[in-house]
């Protein structure tokens, strides 16, 4: 089973690979989503805060100003104007919701090519984030602030993410666990188990009946997913994490997982904010509301 859920996300992955630029927006320009929470799409009128660059394969050239709050800009008319060439970024927002992060792919034109010095580079790339939408009589500016400390980074969690999985599929301990917690995210939550905290659990291997004493110091290897699957820690290419039990060194699922497993014990688990990081999350990469995926494996 495990044999054929890994083969399973090998295909995935290459299925992704190769259609990295699977959508085209009303103009014809290309475009990936990083992210997609599901969220309502922008509408005409709405006041929009964007986090966005430009850039090259190999460089940055220009990137939005205000850093992760964004630039403010009001929706348009995703309709052409008749005396301006249809904008990328402009194109794409209307297909965007909140907290959604896309690249558009725009061939590079040749007076494109003479403004940027460009020489022979066949495309820009144009990477936005939506970091708020703003409806009339709803959220101030203010607000947009004071939300910025327990946001997610999206960029910076799809840069996280690549450079973990990278590392992870070249690391023969880390192969199954990566598979396993892979299943596990689509599981029916009605087949696992559930914690008086609410966290939802499988038990991949009990370990021994010796339960970890309280004030004991153990070692144990994780990997640490968002619910969509990107990769936000590990612990297969490090050496393992050591902490003592109950000393207040790590999340609370953790210490209830050693509730139920013992030493040589393998667990997933579905880790609901008041369990991990609570309201303030951990950003860049978790949120205030992220439930978070975790394999967690305790040493012998």
């Amino acid at each position: 089973m495990r044999e054929w859920t890994y083969a399973c996300l090998l295909c995935l992955l290459q299925l992704f690979a190769c259609s990295e630029f699977g959508e085209q927006t009303e103009h014809g320009f290309d475009y990936r989503y990083h992210r997609q929470l599901g969220k309502p799409a922008a509408e005409t009128g709405d006041e929009l805060y964007v986090q966005f660059s430009i850039r090259t394969a190999e460089e940055t050239l220009f990137e939005s100003p205000n850093g992760y709050m964004g630039m403010r800009t009001v929706l348009q008319d995703p309709a052409p104007n008749p005396i301006k060439d249809p904008d990328p970024i402009a194109d794409v927002l209307p297909l965007m919701g909140e907290g959604d992060s896309v690249t558009v792919r725009m061939a590079v034109t040749d007076d494109m090519r003479e403004a940027f010095g460009l020489d022979t580079t066949p495309y820009i790339y144009y990477d936005v984030a939506l970091r708020r939408i703003v409806k009339e009589g709803e959220e101030t500016l203010e607000t947009v602030v004071s939300e910025k400390q327990t946001s997610v980074d999206t960029f910076a969690l799809q840069q996280q993410h690549e450079q973990l999985l990278e590392a992870l599929e070249q690391n023969e301990l880390a192969i199954l666990p990566l598979a396993d917690l892979a299943q596990f995210r689509t599981q029916n939550r009605a087949e696992l188990g559930v914690m008086e905290s609410g966290i939802f659990y499988q038990v991949a291997e009990m370990g021994s009946r010796t339960v970890v004493p309280v004030g004991e110091r153990l070692q144990v290897r994780y990997i640490a997913t968002q619910q969509d699957g990107l990769l936000i820690a590990e612990c297969f290419t490090e050496e393992p994490f050591s902490f003592t039990r109950e000393s207040g060194q790590v999340i609370k699922a953790w210490e209830e997982a050693l509730e139920i497993i013992s030493y040589g014990g393998k667990i997933l688990m579905a880790v609901p904010p008041a369990s991990a990081y609570g309201s303030a999350g951990k950003p860049p990469f978790i949120g205030s509301s992220d439930t978070l995926y975790y394999y967690f494996e305790v040493l012998e």
